[in-house]
């Protein structure tokens, strides 16, 4: 039999509340056994918990609409709602996963600060299995994400690795403890600031080439980012265009934390005013990669401050960086590549994972996780 037919389809609010959160500043926090959680996720630690057992923490404001789990007592601030053992009868860790997957996040209803009204969260919809088919399902779910979490801390020590190659065979770019020869950047290759076409000459990616903005560069990816938008043939005329191998910096962005993030250009692409590529000349694109990541104070010393962080052209040349002997820098590549190609297995393992954990939870939450169908109802 079906889940549909034995399962009660409820309202999100039916089954919890979701409390609101508590203010308690950074200066305020002291130290100690109980995670402090916010929006984005943990946050720090406090001497107090404000909940009882383990807790959901669903976003309120900025990042609206996202879940996290804590499973034990935590303090959950005052831009996020939480839901714990007083807030509903439902195992907790079986309404986290199902929470996450309502599609919270495209419920905003602000104008200015993105934010989640509790009351359009409670009118989502939902089957609700019997307690003991929640933690069964929480179990099956449970198992497929620690081995997702073990394969992302498999990819963080890699990329871990990668860094301290570079620190073991040149030191540390920012102090040259090994007294490496140095040379401006604008030495190593062309540098060339983008621009932004009209908007008439964008579109969605797919036209005539892709179109690269600073959110298309950060830390979780050594190469660009894919992104959605395309110049035209008409854009093409005007747009600064690299070839495979530049590497792409953010010089221009609204938080200062952005500045000098860097990728590299794995395809031919246009770029907008934001960013500043480098074309080596004669050196290695992954040695002047993990050097830039690692140089990143210097790239950030070079900005003028003000409301919006800026790293002029000329100035982004005149970086000092390490130029120790081409056959060094060869040998440093030809280690981290070995290093990204056991990352790239990973990363295939993760998406395979990924999707094992996107149709056990689509089963999942339908009743259809085992072919007995659902567990039935302890008897009363």
């Amino acid at each position: 039999m079906s889940s549909t037919s034995t399962w009660p389809k409820v309202f999100l609010g039916e089954i919890c509340e979701f409390k609101y959160g508590k203010g308690l500043p950074a200066k305020s926090r002291i130290p100690g056994p109980f995670g402090v959680y916010g929006s984005n996720g943990a946050v720090g630690s406090h001497i107090e918990a404000a909940t009882l057992g383990p807790t959901i923490i669903v976003g309120r404001k900025g990042s609206f609409g996202e879940v996290h789990y804590s499973d034990a007592p935590c303090w959950p601030i005052d831009t996020t709602y939480y839901v714990d053992a007083s807030a509903t009868e439902c195992d907790l860790r079986w309404l986290a996963y199902r929470i996450s997957s309502l599609g919270l996040t495209s419920l905003n209803r602000a104008a200015a600060i993105p934010g989640l009204n509790r009351e359009d969260a409670y009118r989502q919809t939902l089957l609700l299995p019997p307690l003991v088919e929640q933690r069964r399902i929480a179990q099956v779910l449970d198992q497929v994400d620690t081995l997702r979490a073990k394969r992302r801390g498999t990819l963080t020590m890699l990329d871990n690795l990668a860094q301290s190659i570079f620190l073991d065979m040149f030191g540390s770019p920012l102090t040259n403890p090994m007294g490496w020869p140095v040379r401006p950047l604008g030495e190593l290759g062309r540098v060339t600031t983008g621009n932004t076409p009209s908007r008439s000459e964008t579109g969605n990616y797919g036209s005539a080439i892709e179109w690269i903005k600073s959110d298309n560069i950060d830390r979780s990816s050594i190469y660009l980012r894919r992104a959605s938008e395309g110049l035209s043939v008409a854009g093409m005329k005007t747009a600064r265009i690299v070839e495979t191998g530049s590497l792409l910096v953010t010089c221009i962005a609204g938080s200062p934390a952005s500045i000098g993030n860097v990728a590299i250009a794995n395809r031919r692409v246009a770029f907008n005013q934001q960013i500043n590529a480098l074309t080596p000349s004669n050196t290695d694109s992954l040695f002047l990669y993990f050097q830039l990541c690692l140089a990143k104070p210097l790239v950030l010393e070079k900005s003028t401050g003000g409301m919006k962080g800026l790293v002029s052209k000329s100035r982004f040349e005149s970086l000092i960086l390490l130029d120790p002997p081409p056959a060094l820098q060869a040998d440093f590549t030809e280690r981290v590549r070995a290093v990204l190609q056991l990352q790239s297995v990973q990363h295939s393992h993760l998406a395979e994972l990924d999707a094992l954990f996107a149709s056990l939870q689509h089963r999942a939450f339908r009743g259809e996780l085992w072919p007995e169908g659902p567990a039935p109802a302890p008897a009363a």
